[in-house]
């Protein structure tokens, strides 16, 4: 159930949204810009593409290299992830002996 003292705290925001919508509309770039834009990309894509190589294969030292820090988090979330995945396989391990011990009969 809803309150009316709930409603009336939320209207600011309502208020705030409409405003925003208003003075956040849309805006198409102008041509200049957008000529601008493609000639500056061509002109960085063509040496890439001329070495016959993409910016994605280079990964050492290329746009693709790894900040500081970011190598051990992406360490430590594999790591973690493999911690998790034993986890589990020792669990339904478990789970499986434990049915096999109480599904047979005792001696």
């Amino acid at each position: 159930m809803v309150l009316d003292t709930e409603v009336l705290s939320v209207v600011p925001f309502l208020n705030l949204r409409r405003l925003l919508d208003l003075a956040l509309l849309p805006v198409a770039p102008r041509r200049e810009f957008r000529r601008r834009l493609r000639d500056q990309l061509l002109a960085e894509a063509t040496p890439a593409a001329l070495a016959g190589r993409s910016a994605t294969a280079s990964i050492a030292g290329g746009p693709l290299a790894l900040r500081p820090g970011r190598r051990d988090i992406l360490i430590g979330a594999a790591v973690g992830s493999a911690v998790s995945l034993v986890g589990l396989i020792a669990f339904l391990l478990h789970l499986r002996s434990s049915s096999r011990q109480m599904s047979s009969p005792a001696a």
